[in-house]
């Protein structure tokens, strides 16, 4: 699977885990794998807002923060 392709299915994979329907999940997805940050977001039914990051090392990561 190409670069853009496998990061796009595991940004997905995560939001959708994290609750967000399919529409969100895929804008969450594209940002990922464009940018390699997803920007915050807040699923539905949270009050945590998420943004799923690409670290330096080339591993991904994620950042939480409790509102």
């Amino acid at each position: 699977m190409s670069g853009f392709l496998h990061d796009w299915r595991k940004a997905y994979d995560k939001a959708i885990g994290w609750g967000c329907g399919w529409p969100q999940a895929g804008f969450i997805a594209l940002r990922y794998a464009l940018t390699g940050n997803s920007g915050r977001f807040i699923p539905p039914r949270s009050f945590s807002s998420y943004r799923i990051v690409r670290r330096r090392e080339g591993r991904e990561g994620y950042e939480q923060e409790q509102n």
